[in-house]
This record gives structure tokens, C-alpha cells and sequence, in this order.
């Protein structure tokens, strides 16, 4: 159980890092599938969640997603 304006604020900083920035040149997100993006995220957020047990990614305009279990 987390509190969700903290989830909401952590997400927003992480989507600041995203939101227009050219993703090829993100430190340690490699190529920017969405199975690395799940997995960046997931990077980012850990920390402040350590219980984290997931990220999902999705592109709906494409039918598209990806679920990066953390270990």
C-alpha cells in the first residue's frame, strides 16, 4: 500500500525525465523499446518502492504493451 499522491508524484518525475527528450540519448535506457522503457521505469521507481512488483507499458495507438516483472 502506497499513498497515491506520492506514487503520482514519483511517476511525474519519472515522466519528466521521458516527455520530450530524444529517448536514444537517456542514460542506461539502451534502445528505447517498450521493453526497455518498462524496465528503466522500473529502475527509477524501485528504490522509493521497494515493493514494487511490476511496470506496464503500453502504446494503445499501436495495440502494444509490455510488462517488466521486477525481481
Amino acid at each position: 500500500v502506497v499513498d497515491v499522491e506520492i506514487l503520482t508524484a514519483a511517476l511525474n518525475a519519472v515522466r519528466e525525465q521521458l516527455d520530450h527528450h530524444f529517448l536514444n540519448d537517456l542514460p542506461g535506457l539502451g534502445i528505447p523499446s517498450l521493453e526497455n522503457l518498462a524496465k528503466w521505469i522500473a529502475g527509477q521507481l524501485a528504490p522509493s518502492f521497494p515493493a514494487l512488483q511490476s511496470v506496464t507499458v503500453r502504446r494503445p495507438s499501436l495495440g502494444e504493451s509490455c510488462r517488466y516483472e521486477v525481481a
